[in-house]
Protein backbone atom coordinates (compact mmCIF):
# COMPACT_ATOMS: atom_id res chain seq x y z
CA UNK A 1 0.00 0.00 0.00
CA UNK A 2 1.40 3.32 -1.01
CA UNK A 3 0.86 6.26 1.34
CA UNK A 4 0.73 9.81 0.12
CA UNK A 5 3.02 11.83 2.35
CA UNK A 6 2.45 15.24 0.73
CA UNK A 7 -0.08 17.99 1.49
CA UNK A 8 -0.65 19.18 -2.01
CA UNK A 9 -4.33 20.32 -2.43
CA UNK A 10 -4.88 21.25 1.22
CA UNK A 11 -4.72 24.94 0.40
CA UNK A 12 -7.34 24.50 -2.32
CA UNK A 13 -9.70 22.60 -0.01
CA UNK A 14 -9.25 25.20 2.73
CA UNK A 15 -9.90 28.01 0.25
CA UNK A 16 -13.06 26.32 -0.98
CA UNK A 17 -14.33 25.81 2.57
CA UNK A 18 -13.68 29.45 3.46
CA UNK A 19 -15.41 30.55 0.26
CA UNK A 20 -18.43 28.40 1.10
CA UNK A 21 -18.53 29.80 4.64
CA UNK A 22 -18.27 33.36 3.36
CA UNK A 23 -21.02 32.72 0.79
CA UNK A 24 -23.27 31.25 3.49
CA UNK A 25 -22.75 34.26 5.76
CA UNK A 26 -23.41 36.62 2.85
CA UNK A 27 -26.64 34.82 1.96
CA UNK A 28 -27.83 34.97 5.58
CA UNK A 29 -27.06 38.68 5.77
CA UNK A 30 -28.85 39.31 2.46
CA UNK A 31 -31.90 37.39 3.68
CA UNK A 32 -31.99 39.42 6.91
CA UNK A 33 -31.74 42.69 4.97
CA UNK A 34 -34.56 41.65 2.62
CA UNK A 35 -36.76 40.59 5.53
CA UNK A 36 -36.09 43.85 7.33
CA UNK A 37 -36.98 45.81 4.18
CA UNK A 38 -40.23 43.87 3.76
CA UNK A 39 -41.16 44.39 7.41
CA UNK A 40 -40.44 48.12 7.17
CA UNK A 41 -42.60 48.35 4.05
CA UNK A 42 -45.43 46.42 5.71
CA UNK A 43 -45.28 48.66 8.78
CA UNK A 44 -45.37 51.77 6.59
CA UNK A 45 -48.39 50.48 4.64
CA UNK A 46 -50.18 49.57 7.87
CA UNK A 47 -49.39 53.00 9.34
CA UNK A 48 -50.92 54.67 6.28
CA UNK A 49 -54.07 52.53 6.61
CA UNK A 50 -54.24 53.24 10.33
CA UNK A 51 -53.92 56.98 9.72
CA UNK A 52 -56.81 56.75 7.23
CA UNK A 53 -58.95 54.90 9.80
CA UNK A 54 -58.10 57.54 12.42
CA UNK A 55 -59.08 60.26 9.95
CA UNK A 56 -62.41 58.50 9.41
CA UNK A 57 -62.99 58.46 13.18
CA UNK A 58 -62.34 62.20 13.38
CA UNK A 59 -64.80 62.91 10.55
CA UNK A 60 -67.52 60.76 12.10
CA UNK A 61 -67.17 61.94 15.70
CA UNK A 62 -66.46 65.64 15.05
CA UNK A 63 -68.62 66.33 12.00
CA UNK A 64 -71.06 63.60 11.01
CA UNK A 65 -72.55 62.40 14.32
CA UNK A 66 -73.22 65.85 15.85
CA UNK A 67 -74.95 66.80 12.59
CA UNK A 68 -77.00 63.59 12.47
CA UNK A 69 -77.99 63.70 16.15
CA UNK A 70 -79.76 67.02 15.67
CA UNK A 71 -82.02 65.29 13.12
CA UNK A 72 -82.34 61.99 14.97
CA UNK A 73 -84.26 63.60 17.84
CA UNK A 74 -86.64 65.33 15.41
CA UNK A 75 -89.56 62.99 14.65
CA UNK A 76 -90.35 64.93 11.48
CA UNK A 77 -86.83 64.86 10.03
CA UNK A 78 -86.50 63.03 6.72
CA UNK A 79 -83.68 62.25 4.33
CA UNK A 80 -81.09 63.51 6.79
CA UNK A 81 -78.53 60.99 5.55
CA UNK A 82 -78.85 62.48 2.07
CA UNK A 83 -78.47 65.94 3.59
CA UNK A 84 -75.24 64.89 5.27
CA UNK A 85 -73.95 63.36 2.04
CA UNK A 86 -74.68 66.54 0.11
CA UNK A 87 -72.98 68.62 2.83
CA UNK A 88 -69.73 66.70 2.31
CA UNK A 89 -69.37 66.50 -1.48
CA UNK A 90 -66.48 64.41 -2.69
CA UNK A 91 -65.85 63.00 0.79
CA UNK A 92 -68.86 61.14 2.13
CA UNK A 93 -70.02 58.41 -0.24
CA UNK A 94 -73.68 57.62 -0.74
CA UNK A 95 -74.86 55.06 1.81
CA UNK A 96 -76.39 51.95 0.33
CA UNK A 97 -77.29 49.75 3.29
CA UNK A 98 -78.53 52.10 6.03
CA UNK A 99 -81.81 54.00 6.26
CA UNK A 100 -82.90 57.09 8.19
CA UNK A 101 -85.00 54.92 10.51
CA UNK A 102 -82.10 52.58 11.21
CA UNK A 103 -79.68 55.39 11.94
CA UNK A 104 -82.25 57.12 14.16
CA UNK A 105 -82.60 53.92 16.15
CA UNK A 106 -78.84 53.49 16.42
CA UNK A 107 -78.35 57.05 17.63
CA UNK A 108 -81.14 57.19 20.19
CA UNK A 109 -81.84 53.71 21.59
CA UNK A 110 -80.18 50.44 22.50
CA UNK A 111 -82.96 48.33 21.00
CA UNK A 112 -82.99 48.86 17.26
CA UNK A 113 -85.93 46.52 16.69
CA UNK A 114 -86.78 45.92 13.05
CA UNK A 115 -85.39 49.26 11.89
CA UNK A 116 -82.00 47.69 11.19
CA UNK A 117 -81.04 44.35 9.73
CA UNK A 118 -79.13 41.67 11.60
CA UNK A 119 -75.86 42.68 9.93
CA UNK A 120 -76.06 46.16 11.47
CA UNK A 121 -74.76 44.96 14.83
CA UNK A 122 -71.91 42.67 13.80
CA UNK A 123 -68.36 43.98 14.20
CA UNK A 124 -67.49 43.84 10.49
CA UNK A 125 -67.57 47.50 9.49
CA UNK A 126 -67.70 46.62 5.79
CA UNK A 127 -70.90 44.63 6.26
CA UNK A 128 -73.73 47.18 5.94
CA UNK A 129 -71.72 50.25 7.02
CA UNK A 130 -73.49 53.36 8.30
CA UNK A 131 -71.14 55.86 6.64
CA UNK A 132 -68.43 55.39 4.03
CA UNK A 133 -65.66 57.81 3.11
CA UNK A 134 -63.01 57.96 0.42
CA UNK A 135 -59.93 59.79 1.65
CA UNK A 136 -57.87 60.90 -1.33
CA UNK A 137 -54.91 63.25 -1.59
CA UNK A 138 -55.55 66.34 -3.70
CA UNK A 139 -51.95 66.49 -4.93
CA UNK A 140 -51.37 65.88 -8.68
CA UNK A 141 -50.54 62.27 -9.55
CA UNK A 142 -51.18 61.21 -5.96
CA UNK A 143 -51.51 57.46 -5.31
CA UNK A 144 -54.93 55.94 -4.85
CA UNK A 145 -56.68 56.86 -1.62
CA UNK A 146 -58.31 54.85 1.15
CA UNK A 147 -61.87 53.66 1.60
CA UNK A 148 -63.08 54.03 5.18
CA UNK A 149 -66.14 52.15 6.49
CA UNK A 150 -67.76 53.11 9.81
CA UNK A 151 -70.61 51.45 11.67
CA UNK A 152 -72.27 51.85 15.06
CA UNK A 153 -72.62 48.36 16.54
CA UNK A 154 -74.02 49.15 19.99
CA UNK A 155 -75.63 52.06 21.81
CA UNK A 156 -75.92 52.84 25.53
CA UNK A 157 -78.48 55.64 26.01
CA UNK A 158 -77.76 58.47 28.42
CA UNK A 159 -79.22 61.86 29.32
CA UNK A 160 -77.13 63.97 26.96
CA UNK A 161 -78.91 66.81 25.18
CA UNK A 162 -78.76 65.78 21.53
CA UNK A 163 -80.88 68.53 20.01
CA UNK A 164 -77.90 70.40 18.63
CA UNK A 165 -79.37 73.64 19.98
CA UNK A 166 -77.22 76.16 21.81
CA UNK A 167 -78.74 76.48 25.30
CA UNK A 168 -76.35 79.17 26.53
CA UNK A 169 -78.21 81.85 28.46
CA UNK A 170 -81.36 79.73 28.77
CA UNK A 171 -82.66 77.53 31.54
CA UNK A 172 -83.97 74.00 31.32
CA UNK A 173 -86.21 71.99 33.64
CA UNK A 174 -87.09 68.37 34.11
CA UNK A 175 -83.74 66.87 35.09
CA UNK A 176 -83.74 64.94 38.39
CA UNK A 177 -82.09 66.75 41.32
CA UNK A 178 -78.38 66.05 41.42
CA UNK A 179 -78.36 64.66 37.88
CA UNK A 180 -74.98 65.49 36.38
CA UNK A 181 -75.83 63.92 33.05
CA UNK A 182 -74.66 60.65 31.56
CA UNK A 183 -73.48 60.75 27.95
CA UNK A 184 -74.70 58.46 25.25
CA UNK A 185 -72.08 55.82 24.50
CA UNK A 186 -71.57 54.38 21.03
CA UNK A 187 -69.29 51.57 19.99
CA UNK A 188 -68.13 52.32 16.47
CA UNK A 189 -66.25 49.87 14.26
CA UNK A 190 -63.97 51.41 11.64
CA UNK A 191 -62.21 49.68 8.74
CA UNK A 192 -59.94 51.33 6.17
CA UNK A 193 -58.37 49.81 3.09
CA UNK A 194 -56.40 51.11 0.14
CA UNK A 195 -58.52 51.49 -2.98
CA UNK A 196 -55.91 49.96 -5.28
CA UNK A 197 -54.93 47.17 -2.86
CA UNK A 198 -57.59 46.14 -0.32
CA UNK A 199 -55.09 43.88 1.47
CA UNK A 200 -53.53 47.06 2.90
CA UNK A 201 -56.02 47.68 5.69
CA UNK A 202 -56.50 48.55 9.34
CA UNK A 203 -59.38 48.14 11.80
CA UNK A 204 -60.32 50.21 14.85
CA UNK A 205 -62.88 49.84 17.63
CA UNK A 206 -63.94 53.18 19.09
CA UNK A 207 -65.96 53.97 22.21
CA UNK A 208 -67.48 57.40 21.64
CA UNK A 209 -69.23 59.39 24.37
CA UNK A 210 -71.55 62.20 23.29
Amino acid sequence: MKLLNNDRGIALVTSLMLTLLTLTISMVMLYMVLQSTQMSGAQKRYKNSLDAATGGVDIVTMDALPYLLSFAVDPNATSFIDRLTSSMPGLLDATAGVTDDCLKAKLTSKDWGTACGTASSNINAKDTPDLTFTLQSQLPNAPSGYKVYTKIVSTTPGSTDMSGRNLEGQSTTGAPPGDVGAPYLYRIEVSSEKVSNPSEKANLSVLYAY
